[in-house]
């Protein structure tokens, strides 16, 4: 509550539109948004807005009236805007291609006095059920009387309707990760909320009038707003990706086009988007051309796909890691990826946010809403002066609030995201770390009836491989709960997405039915709690590994007579040294049965645990011969002379010196064995004993040091 008081008393009398006036008057023939073929410059954009406002006037407001934009893309959108705000309103954006049962749900949910939109949207609007009046906006630049509000000569642009720091300023929905299916929140954003969020924007971004923001995300979710107000409160240039599709991955191809004939800048864009694009930067061989800020928001975005992308964007480019919140007008906390990154052993499976921006403050909560120290996994909650005041229907939402979302507070203050509540985020770290898992999705399937189900992993492969159950099953043993382990894993060649960018959880499609070879219905409703059924695991290559270890222990027990005969005599040799010597042939024997298992199911054992290519055969090669050796060596060595050099010479080198060589390629393996141990791995699994790595805190202490410039350290401090 300090926080919002705070903010209240610092309240200057004008909201972030009256910024973009300023830009209008200054620098009027300046661009202001591009989309497509058509430029608007400042002047224009603020007559334009000037136009809806006065129309919106006429209509005769009431205060904290909703008012929703249903435009389709095109510098139209943030001219409505604009113009929803000098009139007083709370604007309520909204994407044409949405469908029609979110409209509808969004605009009964919302029920706006009014809605800024054009003639060939009305009868999307009559199907929503929509009886809001209609503000109709043709051509941009031309004006359509509507009964009771006059003809164009009575439009003249009238001065913005005066705000206070707590008046609604727009109505955000959040990003539901189970698609447009799922119910989305409206949060309601003041216009102190706004301006904060921009000064705090203004200095991390450390936005100019030079720079040119691309704006990819769908206008009716958190992003948009975000977007157009950054670039068009510090006086650059918007540029509007005439396509935004964030659900098809062609959509990296046509942004990285539009990224080098604009040169942008600045962009923001969702998890699911940045992999495409990283994809597209490694295939094409190019950069990120004159972009100088990307920033990366939405689902889990893992420490090593960070460092992929840093490494292709080019040096130029600051990397940010964004934590986005629609309570928070889009970003709650960013880690800035260092220009030289140093891969951490817990890259594969840790996702660091980093420090809350000045104006958000986030914290870990576990039961009760008490805060948890370093390492517990708990529920991210958010707070402070640039979050929503409100929920859509009047409901405060208090000091703190819960993000549903599950987090991990480091010991530098930092933080972790670990996934969504209810999710299988654990699982599906641990998951990706598999040599041939690029991605993957573990959830719950429910039969159509609702009354059991089983556990699935959504695996998109590396390359044309298959991962097997089995393979998953024994790579996750001991590794997370037994009941976390997946029953099944299907492959798919890719996640689906929500139009968000985030995975979409409802829409993976059903594993096929036992025998039949074909997917069952395309949606999977979630089972209620208690009714996922465990089913038991398939069972390892363990039992053959026995069988070939008995096998061989037989025969080098049985054979060595016939193959040496005399080099196991113990006849002269006294008691008790004799039994000593005995039980070391047996040792000898048994080690030789340990080998030949080894080489039998060795390679399989790990390509379960993630390793693959010929580091893998050298590894259980050499195994195989520091168990195996022993029993020939040793046979060997006791019938040959002492003055035998020649002989003794061949045994070293057959021998003696490969041994040690297959040891140093173990201790090789071992130091360089990255976080797929069994502890890192087990941690994770286990959020309530985890604990954070020293090595990753390291990494991260050292990305917020040398990210932040003097005179960003400067301002730090919050206003």
């Amino acid at each position: 509550m300090a926080d919002r008081l705070d903010r209240v008393s610092t309240w200057a009398g004008e909201g972030v539109h009256a910024l973009v006036e300023g830009h209008a008057r200054t620098r009027p023939d300046a661009t202001a948004v591009i989309c497509g073929h058509r430029t608007v410059t400042y002047r224009a954009l603020n007559e334009e807005a000037d136009k809806v406002a006065a129309r919106l006037t006429r209509i005769g407001l009431p205060p904290e009236a909703v008012v929703a934009v249903l435009l389709d893309r095109g510098t139209s959108v943030p001219a409505a805007v604009l113009g929803v705000l000098k009139a007083g309103a709370a604007y309520l954006a909204l994407e044409p291609t949405a469908p029609a049962a979110t409209l509808r749900r969004l605009l009964a949910d919302a029920d706006p006095i009014a809605v800024v939109t054009s003639e060939r949207h009305l009868v999307t609007l009559e199907g929503a059920g929509a009886h809001a009046r209609t503000v109709l906006l043709d051509e941009p630049g031309e004006e359509r009387p509507e009964p009771g509000v006059g003809g164009p000569e009575d439009l003249a642009a009238t001065a913005p309707r005066a705000v206070s720091a707590t008046t609604p300023a727009c109505l955000l929905y959040t990003a539901a990760s189970g698609g447009d299916a799922a119910p989305r929140r409206g949060v309601v954003v003041d216009h102190a909320a706004l301006l904060d969020a921009y000064h705090d924007w203004q200095w991390l971004y450390e936005l100019t009038p030079q720079d040119r923001h691309l704006q990819s995300a769908a206008v009716d979710f958190a992003g948009f707003t975000a977007d157009w107000i950054r670039a068009l409160c510090s006086g650059g240039t918007l540029v509007m990706a005439e396509h935004a599709d964030a659900q098809d991955p062609r959509n990296a191809s046509r942004l990285h086009r539009l990224i080098t004939q604009e040169r942008i800048t600045v962009l923001q864009c969702d998890t699911g988007t940045a992999r495409d694009l990283t994809e597209h930067l490694r295939a094409e061989e190019v950069d990120l051309a004159a972009v100088r800020l990307m920033s990366i928001t939405g689902d889990v975005w893992y420490l090593d796909e960070q460092y992929d992308l840093r490494l292709l964007a080019g040096p130029h480019v600051r990397l940010l890691n964004t934590y986005g919140l629609t309570e928070a007008i889009g970003d709650g906390a960013n880690h800035e990826v260092p220009a030289r990154p140093t891969p951490a052993r817990e890259a594969w499976f840790t996702a660091p946010i980093g420090a809350p921006l000045p104006g958000v403050s986030l914290a870990v909560t576990g039961a009760g809403g008490a805060s948890l120290p370093p390492g517990l996994v708990g529920e991210i909650t958010v707070g402070g002066r640039n979050t929503a005041s409100r929920r859509l229907h009047g409901e405060p939402l208090g000091s703190r609030q819960g993000t549903d979302d599950l987090g991990m507070l480091r010991a530098d203050g930092s933080l972790v995201f670990v996934g969504r509540r209810g999710a299988y985020s654990e699982v599906e770290a641990v998951l990706r770390g598999h040599a041939q898992v690029r991605h993957c999705l573990v959830s719950e399937v429910a039969e159509d009836d609702g009354r059991w189900g089983e556990l699935v992993a959504y695996v998109v492969p590396v390359g044309d491989t298959q991962v097997e159950t089995t393979e998953v099953q024994a790579y996750l043993q001991g590794l997370v709960a037994p009941e976390q382990i997946p029953h099944r894993v299907v492959c798919v060649p890719a996640l689906p997405r929500t139009r968000s960018g985030r995975t979409d959880r409802g829409a993976t499609p059903r594993p096929a039915r036992p025998g039949t070879g074909r997917p069952r219905s395309s949606k999977i409703p979630r089972p209620r709690a208690g009714q996922v059924r465990r089913f038991p695991t398939t069972r390892s290559s363990g039992g053959w590994f026995l069988l070939a270890a008995f096998v061989g222990s037989l025969f080098a027990l049985t054979a060595t007579q016939a193959l040496w005969p005399g080099s196991t005599d113990l006849s002269g040799v006294p008691g008790p040294w004799s039994l000593f010597f005995a039980v070391l042939y047996l040792f000898e024997d048994v080690a030789f049965g340990l080998g030949l298992g080894f080489l039998v199911i060795g390679r399989r054992a790990l390509r379960r645990r993630g390793l693959e290519g010929p580091s893998a055969w050298i590894l259980q090669l050499s195994v195989v011969w520091l168990l195996a050796s022993w029993w020939p060596q040793d046979n060997l060595y006791r019938l040959a002379a002492k003055n035998d050099w020649s002989r003794q010479a061949a045994l070293v080198y057959l021998f003696n010196v490969p041994l040690m060589i297959a040891g140093a390629v173990v201790i090789v393996f071992i130091a360089s064995l990255p976080a797929r141990t069994r502890r890192a791995r087990a941690q994770l699994a286990q959020p309530e004993n985890a604990s954070a790595s020293a090595e990753l805190e390291r990494t991260s202490s050292a990305s917020a040091a040398s990210s932040a410039s003097p005179e960003r350290a400067a301002r730090a401090t919050p206003r």
